[in-house]
C-alpha cells in the first residue's frame, strides 16, 4: 500500500487528477449502472403485485355484469304473459346466477394465504 502511494506521489499533478477524475466518474457509473437494475427490479415487481391484484377484480366485474341479466330473467319469470315466457326467464335467472357465482367464486381468494411477492433472496435482487 505504501508502495501504491509513494508511486503516486511521484506523479506529475496532471495525471494525479486525470486518474482522481477518471475514478470518480467510474464509481458514478457503477452506482448509475446498479440503481438502474434496481430500479428494473422494483418496476417489474411492481408490475407482478399491480397484476397479482387485479387478477380477482376481472371476475368481480364479470359478476356486477350478470346483475342486470338475474334481473331481467327474474323480473320475465314473475312478470312473464305466457308459460313460455316465464321458463325462459326462469332459465336466464338460472344461467345468470350460475355464471355469476362462478365468476365470484373465481375472485375470491384467502386473504390470509401466504403470497411469494418475489423468486430468491433479496440479496440476489440488488447484488
Amino acid at each position: 500500500m505504501t508502495r501504491v502511494l509513494a508511486l503516486l506521489e511521484r506523479l506529475p499533478l496532471r495525471i494525479k487528477l486525470i486518474l482522481g477524475f477518471a475514478t470518480l466518474g467510474a464509481l458514478v457509473l457503477v452506482l448509475g449502472v446498479q440503481s438502474l437494475r434496481t430500479q428494473d427490479f422494483l418496476k417489474a415487481d411492481m408490475r407482478r403485485l399491480y397484476q397479482q391484484e387485479l387478477a380477482g377484480m376481472e371476475q368481480l366485474q364479470e359478476a356486477r355484469v350478470q346483475m342486470p341479466h338475474l334481473v331481467q330473467g327474474l323480473q320475465h319469470a314473475v312478470n312473464g304473459d305466457s308459460e313460455v315466457v316465464r321458463s325462459k326467464g326462469v332459465e336466464q335467472f338460472r344461467e345468470a346466477r350460475k355464471k355469476s357465482s362462478r365468476s365470484v367464486a373465481a375472485g375470491t381468494t384467502d386473504p390470509l394465504a401466504p403470497r411469494k411477492t418475489w423468486s430468491g433472496s433479496p440479496r440476489s435482487r440488488f447484488c
